[in-house]
Order: C-alpha cells, then structure tokens, then sequence
C-alpha cells in the first residue's frame, strides 16, 4: 500500500475539521475590508476550493516538502541552534524560555496554513539533522507549536548529508532516489544555506522558495508556496 496516497474520506474528514468548508461566508464580509485583508481573504477563498477539490480526490498523493530551520523557522538570535543542541547534550529539556522563543510565530503559523492547505510529508533539509536525531527533531517540532511537521515527516525523513555537500546536492540526491512518479515537491530555505538553490534546476522548475535572513517564512512566501504547489498540482483556481 503507497501511503502517500491517502483515502479521499479522511480528508474530506479533516476538511470539515478545520473548517475549510466555510470561507465562503467570509464573501459577504469583503466590502468592510481593507484591500489587504481583502486579498488575504481572497486567497483564503481560493485555497478552500482547491483543497475541497484536491483531497477529496481519491489517489490524492501527498507533496514532500524540504524543510530548513535556519531562516525559515528559526529567525531569533536569542535562541539558536547551540542551545537546542546543548539541551539534548545536557539532557535537560527544561528549558520554557526556549521553546516559546525558538521558532517565529509568523512562520510558524504560515507554516501551518501551507500543511492545512496541502497536507504534506517532511524531509528535513537544514543541517540540524547532522546533529540531532530524528526523534530529537520530532521532539522539538513537538515543544514549539509544529506537532503537524512532528507527525508527518516522511519514512526518508532527511536529505543526505556530506562533509561540504551543498544543499542543492542533498536535496536532488533525495528526490532522484526516493520521489514518487508526479509527485508534488517544494524546497522551502533561505538565501544564505540554500543560495545553491537559486536559479538551479529545481529552482527554474518552480520547486524553490527561499527566505530572507532573519526574516523567515512570511506572508508573502506563503503565497509563494501556495502558488507553486497548486500550478504542480494543476488545479489553481483562476483569479
């Protein structure tokens, strides 16, 4: 059984679950609305039919996305990776100020939005794998509010790491090896530790969205992310 490819009940399930049914109420509410919360609420529109009709589409197969942590989730210079590794060193989890602060509570709430729309799988791509375990990676996903990415990382959870691979490298080996025929794909980094993504294959192929330093995965490389995702997809809605 390719369990990438999930029942059309199920989905259609957590369709109802997380209310996507209903942004169609959201139409009358436009004429109060600024043009900016107008267009956000037009995006959201479109994403509900798409995902009314993508889900519930039996065979559906679900996208992989290639995720970083530095740039992308992790924006803060309080808190970084040396103090999540030095925890698990320390075997000492007992850290509040940590967990609250690690991640960006922008990217992780359109982190959010990008899984509710597409339901994906996760390779993590950021050389915070060549640390830590996946279970410890499952752990602090779990701690700082990303217990969907915790629960549906893919049986391939990593990219393969070489002392100096350049991430466009890792990312390529793992998709000629274990990509499913026409699956949707999406390499979310930044312009620092992926600048090899920019204008590389994947890149002119729409597979790639790279964040800014210190600034991470806003609003608008959401709507990147959402873009690129429906046009593999064939089913964008029409503006």
């Amino acid at each position: 059984m390719d369990l990438n490819r999930i029942p059309a009940l199920i989905y259609c399930t957590r369709i109802q679950q997380l209310g996507i049914t209903e942004v169609g109420a959201m139409k009358s509410k436009k004429a109060s609305m600024s043009a900016d919360d107008a267009a956000r609420s037009r995006n959201i529109e479109l994403a509900g039919a798409g995902v009314r009709s993508r889900l519930c589409k039996v065979g559906y197969m679900r996208p992989v996305i290639f995720l970083d942590m530095d740039d992308v989730l992790v924006i803060s210079r309080e808190f970084t990776s040396f103090q999540v590794i030095s925890a698990f060193k320390a075997q000492d989890l007992d850290y509040p100020e940590l967990w609250a602060g690690l991640v960006s509570p922008e990217a992780r709430f359109n982190l959010a939005e990008l899984h509710n729309e597409f339901q994906p799988e996760y390779v993590i791509s950021s050389n915070w794998s060549s640390y830590l375990s996946q279970a410890q990676l499952q752990e602090i996903f779990q701690r700082t509010g990303l217990s969907f990415v915790a629960e549906n990382m893919h049986a391939q959870w990593t990219t393969p790491k070489g002392t100096g691979s350049p991430r466009v490298t890792e990312v390529e080996n793992w998709i000629v090896k274990y990509r499913q025929p026409e699956q949707a794909v999406l390499v979310l980094d930044d312009h620092e530790s992926g600048w090899n993504l920019h204008e590389c294959q994947l890149d002119q192929q729409g597979l790639v969205v790279l964040c800014d330093e210190w600034t991470g995965f806003t609003a608008e490389k959401l709507l990147d992310a959402q873009r690129l995702l429906r046009a593999q997809l064939r089913d964008e809605p029409e503006p």
